[in-house]
């Protein structure tokens, strides 16, 4: 502590950062040397700033400043190496050794003012690490606009195997270092180009000449969208793009966005910057963040949730708060009924940050009743399973459309639904109906997990294909593009399987019947719709409530777990209700004085126009419990009917 006492003089000015002279020397082995100065960003002229990835902590080397030995990384020890000149300093800013990293309040400072610190500097090095002949191939090949395509992939393909394999492209302070730089170049040991020359040669001069998916690429292509440095996102946006890239310290998976955001005025009156505050803190300030700063805000933090069952989340990390640290594919979005919220309010929820408690209006749908085993990847599907369940199909499409289509009834936008004739087809319908429900039943048969899981898994297939049934009873369209709820999910799901596809590719040309003629366009534009539409049920549990309707829960769902539907949200919440709530939280939330409405009756909440504030009687029904996920119910649209009062409470998520 004393020799950093020594080395570090304190930063006193407001925009006051360290920079490092590095002593040079033509012997590539040479010590590392070199001086710290304390300087101002509004005096400094001339300064390189460093990009690279820290890798392992350990020191391996030493690196002279002042008079005093720093201890670095081998990372950093190789990059200042590959960067040194043999007769000139160099004056670079690298964050391991300007920043005093034993000093959080100094930390938390510098941090803050990154993004000048790179926008200031005369150029940033981006350092991927020592060099290849791969890499050399790469680099020194210049791009040239009249380049043949085969050409272009070959430099591409080289790449991909060495160069955009680096660790740099998945780091979280990539963004920031490099949109804010003026001038950046790659360099790869000794070697470094400007990294217009990289993006030229790799994605093309306009951008789109190779379409070749890759991590790297894909870094290089949104490293594009934010070049120049006044094309910002907004917060939320960037985060959810770049969780799960590689951080030393949590933190930074927030902080390193900062630098880069359209909305920073806003985001700092809810986040604060500090290396003290512990992770779990910091990441509820951003879900609180993300609920208020926006009208649609508890349903984007639910599309933000991880569904993480494996035990990765971060200790102590409250229910309601999406870990960053763990990727998007780990995230899916649920499904909700499309339609616009015809009420929305104010000050449905309130953000308890020393119990880390988030407090939100809203009433109960329905409780859990029985579930289904966990449904497995649509690329898992068995064959046997698919081929009755596209027969089935196959003759429930071409049933309606010898029997006059499928139409639209007149009437409200909101309230129009699909309708089909079944004169004299009814019981057939039904038949075919059931029939899909057997081919679930045969899907999920061979999955069940446990014993236990068996119990509730055998009685809901029972429900569940009666219900299927019942849907056949009914004038509902059951199969094709006008299907609708959780029949249009498991259809989606069926029809993206492999076998599907495979199916598909193997009967295009033969089979010209209607009905197969549908299914193929169903199929098709689904896959023109995207991977996560049919992701929606992967990984989760179909379920059957109290009241006897169905839908999808997460994996971790369990019988008794509370259906929810909360203010300003289209998407419901599966929550479990804590064993033993604690008495400081209900306290705390009775001492916020929720303001109340007139009209209000004890114990709920009036559905009011959007100039209204939520309310509700604080001496009503506090329910504390903690976020399973995302779910959804059948047809069921939350808030929809805007005369009826709901009953309403005050639920308290750990």
């Amino acid at each position: 502590m004393q020799r950093e006492k020594y080395l570090y003089q304190p930063l006193r000015e407001h925009d006051a950062i360290r920079v490092l002279d590095l002593d040079p020397d033509d012997e590539y082995n040479a010590p590392l040397c070199g001086h710290l100065t304390n300087t101002r960003l509004s005096e400094i002229n001339q300064y390189t700033a460093l990009s690279y990835v820290w890798g392992d902590p350990t020191p391996t080397e030493t690196l002279v400043v002042n008079g005093d030995e720093v201890r670095l990384g081998e990372n950093l020890a190789i990059a200042l190496r590959d960067m040194r000149h043999t007769s000139s300093v160099l004056r670079v800013w690298v964050d391991a050794v300007c920043i005093n990293q034993s000093d959080n309040d100094e930390k938390s400072h510098q941090v803050a003012m990154m993004g000048d610190i790179y926008a200031k500097a005369v150029r940033t090095i981006i350092y991927l690490g020592p060099s290849t002949e791969k890499t050399n191939l790469v680099l020194s090949k210049k791009p040239d606009s009249r380049m043949e395509k085969d050409e272009q992939l070959h430099y591409t393909r080289l790449a991909q195997k060495d160069l955009l394999r680096r660790p740099w492209f998945k780091r979280v302070w990539t963004y920031q270092e490099f949109a804010l730089s003026k001038k950046p170049y790659i360099q790869c040991g000794s070697v470094r180009v400007p990294w217009k020359q990289i993006y030229k040669l790799l994605i093309g001069y306009d951008g789109g000449f190779n379409a070749e998916r890759h991590t790297g690429l894909e870094v290089l292509r949104s490293m594009k969208s934010v070049c120049p440095p006044g094309n910002k996102l907004e917060f939320l946006d960037v985060l959810q793009a770049r969780r799960g890239f590689g951080a030393t310290d949590p933190r930074d998976l927030v902080y390193a966005q900062l630098g880069i955001i359209s909305d920073l005025v806003l985001v700092r009156e809810y986040i604060a910057i500090s290396y003290n505050m512990p992770v779990p803190v910091l990441y509820c300030q951003v879900a609180n963040y993300a609920i208020a700063s926006r009208r649609d805000g508890v349903e984007a933090l639910l599309s933000m949730l991880d569904d993480s069952s494996d035990g990765s989340r971060l200790p102590n990390l409250p229910s309601w708060a999406p870990d960053w640290r763990l990727f998007r594919n780990n995230v899916t979005t649920m499904h909700n009924e499309d339609y616009h919220l015809q009420e929305t309010y104010e000050g449905a929820h309130c953000f308890l940050e020393e119990s880390l408690v988030l407090a939100h209006v809203g009433y109960e749908v329905d409780t859990v009743e029985d579930l289904s085993c966990i449904l497995p990847a649509y690329a898992s599907i068995p064959n046997t399973v698919l081929v009755g369940y596209h027969d089935a199909l196959d003759e429930l499409t071409g049933l309606y459309w010898r029997n006059g289509g499928v139409w639209y009834e007149d009437g409200a936008e909101q309230d129009k639904r699909p309708r089909i004739s079944l004169r004299g087809l009814a019981s057939r319908h039904m038949d075919l109906c059931r029939e899909l429900g057997e081919q679930w039943r045969k899907l999920l048969e061979p999955l069940v997990e446990s014993e236990v899981g068996r119990v509730s898994h055998e009685t809901f297939m029972k429900h569940f294909v009666h219900w299927m049934t019942e849907q056949g009873g009914q004038d509902r369209v059951c199969a094709g593009n006008e299907s609708s709820g959780l029949l249009r999910l498991m259809q989606d799901y069926m029809l993206t399987s492999k076998g599907t596809l495979d199916h598909m590719r193997a009967h295009d040309e033969g089979d010209n019947s209607l009905a197969s003629r549908m299914i193929r366009e169903v199929s098709k534009s689904l896959l023109a719709r995207g991977e996560g539409v049919f992701k929606i049920l992967e990984g989760k549990r179909l379920a059957r409530t109290r009241h006897g309707r169905f839908g999808v829960m997460p994996a971790q769902t369990q019988p008794g777990d509370l259906v929810l539907a909360l203010a300003n949200c289209r998407t419901l919440v599966a929550a479990r209700p804590t064993l033993t709530p604690l008495e400081a939280v209900t306290d705390a939330l009775r001492k916020e004085k929720l303001q109340l409405d007139s009209g209000a009756q004890q114990g709920s909440a009036r559905i009011a126009p959007a100039t209204k504030v939520w309310s509700l009687v604080v001496d009503g029904e506090i329910v504390q419990c903690v976020i399973v996920g995302a779910s959804y119910l059948d047809s069921y649209a939350p808030w929809r009917d805007k005369e009826k009062e709901q009953p309403t409470k005050l639920f308290a998520f750990h």
